[in-house]
């Protein structure tokens, strides 16, 4: 997933995008929503 926002450009230097994906997961008010296309294992983090 961070690897997507990093190539869309939507990473920030003062932000640290792995906190951010943590902090999104963990939140009972947060959505994430991703797409594993090809039967293709998800990268490592």
């Amino acid at each position: 997933m961070v690897a997507l926002w990093q190539r869309a450009g939507l990473t920030r230097p003062w932000k640290a995008p792995y906190l951010d994906l943590h902090r999104a997961l963990d939140g009972a008010t947060s959505t994430v929503l991703g797409v594993i296309e090809n039967d293709a294992s998800p990268p490592a983090p």
